[in-house]
């Protein structure tokens, strides 16, 4: 009864997205903020101290909650996605999971026109995110509840495309394993060093409007903590 239930659950969130769909696919596409012939404009980078090993995109009028995507055990999640998978959403928030020991990323923000090429990211994940504010944030934990990062975008719903590079890997460790000779502290490196070493961990937000099926892990392994085995 309780599989059932939680079935039923994610049944009627995504009958929710759908219907959000719906509803907002004219305003998004006529409010879209690309000049023509432009498919893709990015809108911010920044880093992150992704503490838990985690982050958050999220509506900006959704009161994140983080307990809430942990206040039961893994296998009885109403949200779609799981810890295991390294996602969860709840429509208007989304939790992402991270590997690299010294959770600090360099993070970009795409807008597009269009799904992004793929070819070279290590793992990707596409969920839908109602946005019903028009602004759209990235948070994270103990950062007195400020966002790290906010954008402007049409109110509607829009796919959040997660690209993933070099999972695990950051100055004091390679694909979770220490290196043999450590290069420094993270904490230590400047946004523009961050920013320029592409051999860390990092990750691009595409978004794109309407909701882009399909979702979920589009590419890399299933389960978040498979990607060191690989």
């Amino acid at each position: 009864m309780v599989k059932l239930s939680l079935r039923i659950k994610r049944r009627k969130l995504l009958i929710l997205l759908a219907l959000g769909v719906m509803f907002s696919r004219n305003k998004v596409r006529t409010s879209f903020a690309l000049e023509k012939g432009e498919f893709m404009r990015l809108l911010k980078e920044f880093r992150i101290s992704a503490s838990y090993y985690q982050f958050f995109v999220h509506d900006s009028q959704a009161d994140f909650n983080p307990e809430s995507f942990s206040s039961v055990t893994d296998d009885q999640h109403c949200d779609v996605g799981s810890e295991r998978q390294g996602y969860l959403t709840n429509g208007q928030t989304i939790c992402f999971g991270t590997l690299a020991h010294l959770n600090v990323h360099w993070v970009e923000i795409f807008l597009s026109q269009q799904i992004p090429d793929f070819n070279k990211a290590e793992r990707v994940i596409a969920l839908p995110l109602q946005v019903n504010s028009g602004k759209v944030r990235v948070s994270v934990l103990f950062a007195d509840r400020k966002p790290v990062a906010e954008i402007l975008i049409p109110a509607g719903t829009w796919t959040v495309y997660l690209l993933a590079f070099n999972l695990g890997s950051d100055s004091l460790f390679l694909r979770g394993s220490p290196r043999p000779k450590a290069e420094s502290v993270e904490g230590e490196l400047s946004d523009e060093q961050l920013k320029a070493r592409l051999d860390y961990e990092r990750y691009k937000l595409v978004l794109v409007p309407g909701m882009q099926p399909p979702i979920g892990v589009l590419k890399g392994a299933a389960l978040l903590g498979e990607s060191l085995k690989n």
